[in-house]
């Protein structure tokens, strides 16, 4: 008898690390905006909050990013930064970044995209 569950994939887990083996080389910046492509196109009515965070917690997790380099890329290419919504760009970085080292990299319901 064996244990499925342990060799059991998520599908947004294998996507991330096919999209980032294609990443490697890529500033930070470059990164984040191509990662920024693929959800949207994934993910059309996702909110750019939403994006935002997940693109900040692939990038901690798969490409191995600090929070300094992610705080950084996000106030560059933030989605929700270029929407024009956020109020104050720095507080929003600064919250959305925190609480995408929070989140277990599993967990990938938080964003409500359930598996």
């Amino acid at each position: 008898m064996s244990d499925h569950t342990s060799q059991e994939h998520h599908p947004m887990q294998e996507q991330a690390r096919e999209l980032w083996a294609s990443l490697d080389g890529l500033d930070p910046v470059e990164e984040y905006r191509r990662l920024a492509c693929e959800l949207q196109e994934c993910y059309p009515d996702a909110e750019a909050r939403h994006l935002d965070l997940l693109i900040a917690r692939e990038m901690a997790t798969y490409g191995g990013h600090s929070v300094e380099t992610i705080t950084w890329v996000m106030s560059v290419a933030g989605l929700a930064l270029a929407s024009g919504t956020v109020s104050n760009a720095q507080d929003y970085v600064a919250r959305t970044v925190a609480e995408a080292m929070q989140q277990d990299a599993t967990d990938e319901t938080v964003l409500g995209w359930g598996v």
